[in-house]
């Protein structure tokens, strides 16, 4: 039943028109996932030097949906539904290129941005991005079995992109970005103050190496770090956190005709995520500090080839193999430990479709089960479980 449902709304999606790249969450989950090997529209919310190449563009996204749960991890792109303009401020680019995205259903600790405002134009060889991303989460819960709870925090993004070309056939480009994070917390067993943060910092670089017309190399590196206090649920009290999480990657970039791409990725990621005990502020904690340590390496093969003008298909395969490593431990009269460790692989298998019709881009893809958390959320390096998650995105351009 549930494969028919499947089939019966890839084909609604061939009989609206026509098909096309850069459609955004949709192609890229379609291509195996990880954002940043090839040229797409949703590069803007990451490398912001590139909102310039995609302007004049409305984009609906219906959400990313994670079946049997709520919602997708954050790295695919927009989670739940939401979506954004891009616009030339001038006919003659003199003015620049905005851009304004939104997106809801965003949990506790999630920093991916609310909204975002984005503007981009080229000045002299190179060309420059900026981005605001602005996040706001609330949760209060009155009369439940500890007692009252009230929870506040924010995250505020402040990002810049450059990217340029220092030779013919070499294109690179750099993006980070500085975040103010703020939190308040109060329950019957715990109370931290309000805190105001400024550690928290992302920064990326990349390059587009042409070694022949058919071919490119797509150098990556990306390092996040995030400090900053917080109430965490594994101790289920205040603590301050300290995580990073780096990347390194190579693709290639192989286009035998105009409208085929093959994409061959692999990459590395390591990090950790250390939570201490904010002991002033809470009362009879279970554990006092968390410690992880994990990695992941990463293979993915994808296809994306042109069938007919109107109409495109996507497929990927992607290698995981994840190790987890985390240390819960408690100090004071009962001292206590526990380990809690993931060791798996895993073979995600996605299928996607393309169609086109005059202005209107239709974008579809499913992928039958979905480890692509990045490895810094609460629920771990598989928060997805296994299940299968599909996208939808619909742009207009105008």
């Amino acid at each position: 039943m549930h494969l028919r449902k499947r089939l019966s709304a890839i084909f609604t999606l061939l009989i609206l028109g026509a098909a096309a790249a850069e459609a955004g969450t949709a192609r890229l989950l379609a291509l195996g996932g990880d954002t940043g090997y090839c040229a797409d529209a949703l590069d803007a919310l990451r490398w912001y030097g590139s909102l310039a190449d995609y302007p004049d563009r409305a984009v609906f996204e219906f959400g990313d949906l994670l079946h049997g749960r709520d919602r997708a991890p954050s790295e695919q792109g927009l989670s739940g539904h939401g979506g954004g303009v891009h616009a030339r401020l001038s006919r003659d680019g003199n003015w620049g290129t905005a851009g304004f995205y939104f997106q809801d259903h965003l949990p506790q600790s999630d920093t991916d941005g609310a909204f975002s405002l984005l503007w981009s134009r080229r000045c002299g060889p190179l060309d420059v991005g900026l981005s605001g991303r602005f996040t706001t989460y609330g949760m209060s819960e009155v009369g439940s079995a500890v007692g009252d709870r009230i929870e506040a925090q924010y995250f505020h993004h402040y990002g810049l992109g450059v990217r340029g070309e220092p030779r013919s056939g070499l294109r690179l480009e750099a993006a980070g970005e500085i975040v103010n994070s703020r939190a308040e917390s109060h329950g019957s067993l715990h109370h931290m103050a309000p805190t105001n943060d400024w550690s928290t910092f992302g920064l990326r670089l990349r390059g587009f190496v042409d070694l022949a017309s058919d071919l490119t190399l797509v150098p990556l590196a990306d390092h996040y770090r995030d400090r900053r206090a917080t109430f965490d649920a594994t101790l289920d009290n205040p603590a301050d956190l300290d995580a990073a999480l780096t990347s390194l990657g190579l693709a290639v970039n192989l286009r035998p005709d105009p409208g085929t791409l093959l994409l061959i990725s692999c990459e590395y990621r390591v990090g950790h995520q250390d939570l201490v005990l904010r002991s002033a502020e809470s009362l009879s904690p279970l554990w006092g500090r968390s410690g992880r340590d994990f990695y992941q390496i990463r293979g993915r093969a994808g296809l994306e080839t042109e069938i007919l003008p109107w109409l495109t298909a996507r497929a990927a395969m992607q290698y995981v193999r994840v190790h987890d490593d985390q240390l819960l431990t408690a100090d004071g009269a009962h001292p206590d430990q526990e380990r809690r460790r993931l060791e798996a692989v895993a073979t995600p298998l996605t299928l996607g479709v393309a169609v086109r019709h005059g202005r209107f881009t239709a974008d579809f893809a499913h992928n039958d089960s979905a480890p692509v958390n990045p490895g810094l959320a609460s629920s771990g390096l598989f928060g997805a479980g296994g299940e299968g998650i599909s996208a939808f995105t619909l742009v207009y351009a105008f």
